[in-house]
């Protein structure tokens, strides 16, 4: 009996100290448990459709709120700029030659956000990117940035399973683990980069904060 006692008291302590966990994490993990619950059907439907989209060659994703990302046969993809791009090798060339214009139109919608602000994030001024439009192509550092933004918010669509829209959400919401920064605010740097992935890392294993 005294065994079972202290088992039991060793288990309220457990569940005590559980619950007095850092609250910045319970607020990320609920956030994404109440984005999960309630997309959970709009998900169901999109992967049908998505489904579909693929099978007629459709390699782009799809527009619109709840929409869910289509499959690239490789990781690490840069999805969210929405180019023919087959292999690593292939994007590394975009880079090198400089993304077109068009990837950085198709991450903006992707995103719900204006292009100056997308630019802003990958260190474009406004004056840079007028020019860049009249030249249809950014030059090689300018594509990295903007590569290394998407490749970022693409693990943020994985960590909702496909829904866009509640992953930008999550992407421009303030975040106490992150000190009442947005996600995308952290896109400018390659620590800040490390610093989204590694939270998102945690959120997904369920490791707190």
């Amino acid at each position: 009996m005294r065994q079972i006692k202290a088992e039991n008291v060793s288990l309220h302590w457990q569940m005590t100290i559980f619950q007095r966990r850092d609250g910045a994490f319970q607020e990320q993990s609920e956030q994404l448990h109440m984005a999960k619950t309630g997309t959970a059907i709009m998900s169901t439907a999109i992967k049908s459709r998505n489904t579909a989209e693929t099978g007629n060659g459709a390699g782009r994703h799809s527009a619109g709120k709840g929409a869910t990302a289509s499959v690239i046969p490789f990781p690490g993809a840069a999805r969210s700029l929405e180019l023919n791009i087959h292999s690593r090798t292939e994007l590394i060339e975009f880079i090198r030659k400089g993304l077109p214009f068009k990837a950085l139109e198709n991450l903006s919608r992707t995103l719900g956000l204006p292009e100056r602000e997308v630019a802003r994030y990958v260190d474009i001024s406004a004056r840079t990117l007028a020019r860049r439009k009249k030249e249809g192509r950014f030059h090689t550092d300018e594509s990295n940035r903007i590569t290394r933004l998407a490749m970022l918010f693409d693990d943020v669509v994985e960590l909702f399973e496909g829904d866009i829209a509640s992953a930008g959400h999550w992407f421009h919401t303030p975040k106490k683990a992150l000190g009442g920064a947005a996600p995308i605010e952290y896109a400018d740097t390659e620590p800040g980069v490390r610093e989204i992935q590694d939270l998102i890392g945690r959120l997904e294993h369920g490791i707190f904060a």
